[in-house]
């Protein structure tokens, strides 16, 4: 499976071993039991970086490698997660209380594609919120594909 070791996925097994691609039958439903990950960087459609938030429904904040989508005027690329532009500016600011942390620190992790899990030190509040229409400063109105249907169903309130 070349596919597998050029995309930078690994697989493990139930009980979070590692194993080749080689190891596995896939000619039998073998690899149904196993897990499978992409390590951080430019092949993986989440970026360098994974940012979790206390929040209900699993959503999280990453990075992407198709940094041209911000440009775009409909975006609903992902899959109800958050892509963040500028992330390792952002990255910077999350852990600035954490004192190890600086742009240096960032840029070489993420040039490394080494996964690190790091427990933030004074976490920000993250809040989230759905439009689909607005208007700006000029008084013109901008309306998006209301994707999830919450307009359509009349949801005003959202769990926090």
């Amino acid at each position: 499976m070349p596919y597998l070791t050029e995309q930078k996925i690994r697989i493990f097994d139930g009980s979070g071993n590692e194993l080749q691609p080689s190891q596995i039958n896939w000619q039998t439903e073998e690899a149904v039991n196993c897990s499978f990950r992409q390590d951080p960087g430019p092949l993986n459609s989440m970026g360098n970086v994974k940012v979790n938030f206390h929040n209900p429904h699993a959503v999280y904040l990453h990075d992407t490698p198709t940094k041209g989508l911000f440009g775009d005027n409909a975006r609903f690329y992902s899959s109800g997660c958050v892509r963040v532009d500028q992330v390792q500016d952002f990255v910077a600011w999350v852990l600035r209380d954490n004192g190890d942390w600086g742009p240096t620190e960032i840029q070489t992790v993420f040039t490394t594609g080494e996964r690190k899990d790091v427990d933030v030190s004074n976490p920000p509040e993250i809040h989230t919120t759905y439009i689909s229409a607005w208007a700006n400063r000029n008084g013109v109105v901008s309306f998006r594909d209301d994707v999830y249907e919450f307009d359509m169903a009349g949801k005003v309130t959202f769990e926090a």
